[in-house]
């Protein structure tokens, strides 16, 4: 039985004159009342849910997307959960972010007000010792246990990862190996995100990844006014404070964005694993190991830019060569015409007759439509 300890902060910062940041949480998700308790909770059959969403369109309603997300995941998690029979979590989470992005789009159609609004989400279901993470945006969901990381991707910090990846410009650039992690925090384009619930011409593509949970994990959601002001490092060194409880902790990393200038709305959700299985390194993520191109393109962009300056090199010496070589490629090419001579069209037969082309045989299929304009 996995026991955990949540606690969660929203504040508006600095800089901005509301919140457009919201939360909510679902320790028994199938009950209706979703509250959050600082108690030590065990976690039910049924699973808990934790969902942050960060809103945008300033004067037009930001803060009413990320409401209408977030009561339309509860809402929808809530009535499938509540069905009998197996229930496919992934599938769950993603149908909900869909479903959560119509309502949105719905509600700008009634009210020309609300036209450009939109939202980020990031979902998190616990059960059966597992961390289900679905998303839409930049907002994050980070992973720290001083024990050890759980996956060989090259997003982290110590034992703090990032167990999502942004939909964001900066962090496609970053991927790329243009500019490092800690470069696309404080990018002058860090604003631009590339997915989000409410886009009236595009529908989002939801992403999702399954991890193990053991004993004394740190799961961080948060919206990007928390990590666009603390570097990961800055994260790790709070959430590893000695004997702090989660409360503490999230009181801490809210008070540290506002005195690195608080830019933006700020908010989280910290859960502690009280109770769950010993960390195993067997059950973990790293098959692959973390020396691959990938991590250096992350790690260090300079060497990214060196193995293209190389195969860069490599295929114009190849073009000087093939410029040099270019009389005896071409006496190769003359000599195999004349080995292989062109037939030409007017010494082709004639009185061929042209065979019958049989169509194969296929039974009729009945093709079932989804009941629901939400199906993905």
């Amino acid at each position: 039985m996995t026991k955990i300890q949540a606690n969660a902060k929203t504040h508006v910062g600095q800089v901005r004159d509301h919140n457009e940041d919201t939360f909510i949480v679902g320790l028994n998700p199938v009950l209706d009342s979703w509250v959050l308790s600082s108690d030590d909770q065990d976690i039910s059959e049924s699973g808990a849910v934790f969902v942050v969403a960060d809103g945008m369109g300033g004067e037009n309603a930001g803060e009413i997307a990320a409401e209408i997300a977030v009561q339309s995941i509860k809402a929808y998690i809530q009535s499938e959960l509540k069905k009998e029979g197996e229930t496919n979590i992934v599938r769950l989470l993603e149908s909900s972010l869909i479903f959560a992005h119509n309502q949105i789009k719905d509600a700008c159609r009634v009210n020309a007000e609300y036209i450009g609004m939109g939202t980020t989400a990031s979902v998190c279901f616990i059960k059966n010792d597992k961390l289900f993470v679905s998303w839409i945006g930049d907002s994050r969901v980070y992973r720290y246990s001083r024990h050890g990381r759980v996956h060989a991707l090259p997003y982290h910090f110590n034992n703090l990862e990032i167990l999502s990846e942004d939909h964001s410009k900066v962090w496609q650039m970053m991927v790329h190996g243009e500019i490092s992690l800690e470069e696309a925090r404080t990018h002058e384009q860090s604003n631009i995100i590339t997915q989000s619930l409410g886009d009236l011409f595009r529908t989002p593509r939801p992403e999702s990844r399954e991890y193990p949970l053991f004993q004394d994990d740190f799961i961080l959601i948060c919206s990007d006014g928390l990590n666009g002001m603390l570097s990961d490092e800055s994260i790790e060194k709070i959430i590893s404070s000695e004997n702090d409880s989660p409360e503490k902790i999230a009181e801490n990393m809210v008070i540290e964005a506002n005195i690195a200038g608080g830019h933006d709305n700020i908010t989280l959700i910290l859960i502690k694993i009280i109770e769950g299985i010993p960390f195993n390194e067997s059950q973990t993520l790293k098959k692959k190991g973390e020396n691959t191109i990938k991590t250096i393109a992350v790690n260090n962009p300079k060497k990214r830019k060196s193995v293209r300056f190389l195969l860069g090199f490599l295929f114009a010496l190849f073009l000087v060569f093939t410029f040099i070589q270019r009389e005896k490629i071409l006496s190769w090419i003359k000599a195999g015409i004349k080995n292989n001579p062109v037939i030409k069209q007017d010494s082709i037969p004639t009185n061929t007759e042209t065979p019958e082309v049989l169509k194969p045989e296929v039974d009729e299929v009945d093709v079932e439509t989804p009941g629901s304009d939400y199906y993905l």
